[in-house]
Formats: C-alpha cells, structure tokens, sequence
C-alpha cells in the first residue's frame, strides 16, 4: 500500500512541476529571501547600488547577468531611487524582510533600490537576447515602502512581457500593496529565437498610489517540457518496478 501511494506521489508531483512551466505564477511568501529560490542563473537588483534619486541608470544596478542575456535597457518615462538600510525608515531595510537580500552578503543587511514611474507614465525594461537562448524562468519583484510611522500603500504594478514585432503581451500579471510587503510575479520565458522581451511596467487601476515600482529580475533556466515528461515518465517507471517487483 505504501508503495502504491509513492507511485501515485510521483505522478502528482511531476503534473504540478509541468503545470508551473506552463502559466505565470504570484508569489507573496518568498519576499525579500530569493537566494535559492529565485536568480539560479543571474539577477538585476534595481537601485541597489548608491544613494539618491535621479533617472534610471544601469550602472546604479547590481548585475550578474545570465550568459543568455547579453544586455538590457530602461525605456520610457523611468526615474530611479537608491534606499540605503540607514534610510530606509519604518522600518530599516537593512532588516526589513520585503527587502531583497545582498548576492554579495546574503546573511548581511539589506537594501531598498527600485525603478519607477510618475502618475500617467509606464517604463518597460528590453532584455536583449542570445539567439540561442534557452526556456527561462523570469521572477520579477515589487514591494510597497514606508514613512517613519505609516506605510505608503496602495501602489500597483499592471506588468506585461511581449516579444518585440509581436501584437500582444503572451503574459501578464498584476500586484497590488496595502503595507510594506513585497510580491513576485513569475514568467515562464520560452524564446525560441527571439532576441528582444519588452518587460512592461504600468500603474494598475486599482491602486491609489500612482507608481508602478520594479526592484529585481531573476532569472533561471527551466528544463524543456518534453525533458520533464521524459524525466516524469523514467520516475514512474523505476518507482512502479521497484513496488511490482517487491510484491
């Protein structure tokens, strides 16, 4: 009986894999804690690097892009903001749990960097891609802040991902805030030769808060869907040998 439920495990775990490769997916536990869960492959940390505000600046970011994407750009109306943890108030980000965690000091304090947009504008960011590249997984990542006593609130992202010279967005998301939190939105990425993804950044109707915010880009390889049935299918089979032979 035992190993009957494994088998039936098995196929069950396999369907939701394949199922998660298939639509985009919103994430509000992760937060700030992406090392290991998000950016496998490499990472775009908005505003992480420096103090101020000014337009938005790529040399501001802290980067390690991966191999399948050879460059990106800011487009659009886009103004940045550098929030060091001894400024970031109410509370501090160097151990604010919405804030993302430093690649270089994981267990070290955080940080508050981010790109967005004034009332009536949106910003898209172009990643610009290897001919070759593979399926990926891309997580991008938004929070909400805080004065010292209150939090702003009531700021929402309407995020689209769309391939340059086609019509429409092949997927879309929508995060929306009411406190000092922080939500993923994840694609699933398949180029098949495409080189440019217009990742798209808009105020969402609903939010009274009139900024549309990005503050990462993670990105990790996912296996091919026919390598995952094959993979699914070899389980199977080795677990359903194992509980026949033993019967």
């Amino acid at each position: 009986m035992k190993r009957r439920i494994l088998c039936v495990s098995a196929v069950m775990v396999c369907l939701v894999v394949a199922a998660r490769l298939e639509a985009s997916m919103i994430d509000t536990t992760t937060s700030g804690d992406w090392i290991g869960v998000y950016g496998q492959d490499g990472y775009i940390l908005n505003g992480y690097i420096g103090v101020g505000w000014s337009l938005a600046d790529k040399a501001k970011d802290l980067t390690s892009l991966p191999s399948y994407v050879s460059n990106y750009a800011y487009v659009g109306g886009t103004n940045m903001a550098y929030v060091p943890g001894n400024q970031y108030v109410g509370p501090t980000a160097a151990t604010l749990a919405a804030a993302l965690q430093d690649p270089r000091d994981p267990t070290g304090a955080r940080k508050v960097g981010f790109v967005y947009c004034s009332p009536g504008e949106a910003f898209t960011v172009s990643l610009y891609l290897e001919a070759d590249a593979p399926a990926f997984q891309l997580a991008v990542y938004a929070l909400d802040g805080a004065t010292t006593t209150t939090p702003w609130g009531g700021r929402g992202d309407d995020i689209t991902a769309k391939w340059l010279g086609e019509p429409t967005p092949f997927d879309s998301a929508t995060l929306t805030f009411t406190d000092v939190i922080g939500k993923w939105a994840v694609f699933d990425v398949d180029p098949q030769g495409r080189t440019q993804l217009d990742v798209t950044f808009a105020i969402a109707p609903a939010a009274t808060r009139q900024e549309a915010m990005l503050n990462g880009m993670m990105f990790t390889t996912v296996p091919e869907p026919g390598t995952i049935a094959l993979l699914a299918t070899g389980l199977i089979g080795l677990l359903c040998y194992a509980w026949r032979k033993r019967r």
